[in-house]
Formats: C-alpha cells, sequence, structure tokens
C-alpha cells in the first residue's frame, strides 16, 4: 500500500492548487478503508472536486473515485457492475467520516474514457488527487471506441437532464413551496451533476433544497447544456457561468447556442423553459442518436410532459 505525500500528489498531478492538508489526510484514511473493502482489487484512489482543489465550503462532498483492477478470468465491466462494485464497498464501510460520494471504475473502464470530456474519468486525469497508491499488474486495454464511450456520455446527460426536470415536476405538482421560476442571473451561476446509469457523477452541483423545483429545472438547463460539452468536446471550468460556457460553444455551434441564450433570456429557469433547451439539444444531436429507441422514447415522453404542463 501507499499512501503518497501532498506535495508529490500535487506536483503528479500538474495542478496550480492542492487540498488543505487536513482534506488530504481525511482522504488518504478513507481511501485505505475504501481498498481494504475492495478485497484487493483497488489499485488507485483519486480525490477530485471541490475538496481536492481547495476551494470546499464546510458542507462540501469529498469526491473520490477508486478504480479497481479486474481478473484476468473476469468480463469486462459496464456501468452497471461499477455501481453494483461501489454499494457493495459502500455496504463494507459503513457510515463515511463526512459527506462522500463514491465512484468505481475498472482499469478498463478508465483507460477507455479518460481522454474524453463530460465524464469523471476525465476529472481524475485533469484534476485528480492520488490518494491511494497499488501497482497494476498489467497495463488496461480500452474495449470501446472514442465515438461510444462519448456516446454513452451524451445520452447519460441527456437522460440526467430529463430527470431533473422530472423531479421539478413533480415536486410543482406535489405542493412544493419552492417557486418554479428564478432570477436569471440565478441560472448563471448553477452548475449541474449526473448520477446517471453509473456513467457519471462528479460535476459540481447545486446544493438542491428539500422539494425545490427551481433547483431541478437549473440544474436541468446546465445538464442540457453539457450535452452540448460532450458533443463537441469542449472542456468547461467548474465555475463556469451558463453564459461563458455558450461563449466557448459558439465556434461549433453558433446558431444553436443563439437560439439558448434567446430561450435562457425569455424563459430563465422556468419549467417550459428547461423543457425548450432540451428540445433543442435533442433537435441538435447526431442522427444516430436521435434515431435510437432510448432517445426516441424519451422525446415522447417529453412531449408529452409538455402537453400536460
Amino acid at each position: 500500500m501507499t499512501l503518497p505525500r501532498l506535495e508529490e500528489s500535487v506536483r503528479s498531478a500538474r495542478r496550480a492548487t492542492k487540498p488543505k492538508e487536513e482534506d488530504f489526510r481525511l482522504a488518504q484514511s478513507f481511501a485505505a478503508r475504501i481498498a481494504k473493502a475492495g478485497e484487493g482489487k483497488v489499485r488507485r484512489v483519486v480525490m477530485i472536486g471541490s475538496r481536492a482543489g481547495g476551494y470546499a465550503r464546510a458542507d462540501s462532498d469529498l469526491d473520490l473515485v477508486a478504480i479497481v483492477e479486474l481478473p484476468t478470468t473476469a468480463r469486462p465491466w459496464n456501468g452497471a457492475d461499477a455501481d453494483a462494485e461501489r454499494d457493495r464497498i459502500q455496504r463494507a464501510l459503513g457510515l463515511p467520516p463526512i459527506s462522500t460520494d463514491l465512484t468505481v471504475r475498472s482499469a478498463e473502464q478508465f483507460e477507455e474514457a479518460r481522454s474524453i470530456i463530460g465524464g469523471v474519468e476525465r476529472l481524475v486525469e485533469t484534476e485528480g488527487i492520488d490518494v491511494y497508491l497499488e501497482p497494476f499488474e498489467r497495463p488496461a486495454r480500452a474495449r470501446r471506441s472514442r465515438e461510444d464511450v462519448r456516446a454513452a456520455l451524451v445520452r447519460a446527460w441527456v437522460e440526467a437532464a430529463s430527470n431533473s426536470i422530472t423531479s421539478g415536476v413533480r415536486d410543482m405538482r406535489s405542493g412544493s413551496s419552492g417557486d418554479a421560476s428564478v432570477k436569471k442571473t440565478t441560472l448563471a451561476i448553477l452548475p449541474g451533476v449526473s448520477e446517471s446509469e453509473g456513467v457519471l457523477r462528479f460535476v459540481v452541483r447545486p446544493t438542491i433544497g428539500k422539494r425545490d423545483p427551481a433547483s431541478y429545472l437549473s440544474r436541468a438547463i446546465r445538464q442540457a447544456i453539457t450535452v452540448l460539452e460532450v458533443l463537441y468536446q469542449v472542456e468547461a471550468a467548474k465555475h463556469d457561468t451558463v453564459k461563458s460556457v455558450l461563449a466557448k460553444l459558439d465556434a461549433f455551434c453558433p446558431s444553436v447556442t443563439r437560439d439558448l441564450r434567446r430561450t435562457i433570456e425569455a424563459q430563465g429557469a422556468s419549467l417550459r423553459g428547461a423543457q425548450s433547451i432540451l428540445q433543442l439539444v435533442l433537435s441538435v444531436l447526431p442522427a444516430a442518436i436521435r434515431k435510437s429507441p432510448w432517445c426516441s422514447n424519451l422525446k415522447k415522453q417529453l412531449n408529452a410532459q409538455i402537453a400536460t404542463a
């Protein structure tokens, strides 16, 4: 078992900021427990997110990614397999020291997605701080093509945006006290997160109050725009506002970003605004994705939702 020193981890990550010493030690301690619960398969645990960058609030989660090496006789993992192993490890660990988001990936899953914008693997590459290391016994080999991985990420973010809209609708119908529309300036500072199908976990997320439709809808808009970031492989920083992300996308889809700005300006983070933005994003997806069964079904559900709103 190797527990890296803080300065070594920061240098290897080639980053300008670093975690607070107490956060680093906390992550190391919990990572050692994760490795033990992983029954010898965990080779690396990486801290990402606000605590890795040293800008966490007191209530910020500890975001960790565990990379496991599968036996040579094991079949390759899919997203459900990774989630099942995460759940097993969490049950073995019990209560974490602070609120913690754990993602588990096989070495092969990490290798095939590490260079593709939009997934947790890319965050490990660009901002990760190693808190636990064991040598891998063999090189990891990607199973899927870049296009297949990108298509999976597009689907995950689309479904995340749809789920957020559904959550907002549910809370509005149940009589939530949250306002279904928020000021446009609020929308610009609310980034999003997805936990869809074990594909994505850690992108800075808003603090969602209990039964607050506006927060869900703001998150849905940011998630829908993230679909375009994945589609065009445009890397946005976590602190980027919606305005700055759209500016980065202008070079790739100017007519789309123009329509997005108009929709946001006119409707803000309302239910109709979130639905319109997701519809617009769906309309520019590649034909192979638009015509896929999952996308066709999602569009039907969205249209039905709009018709009954």
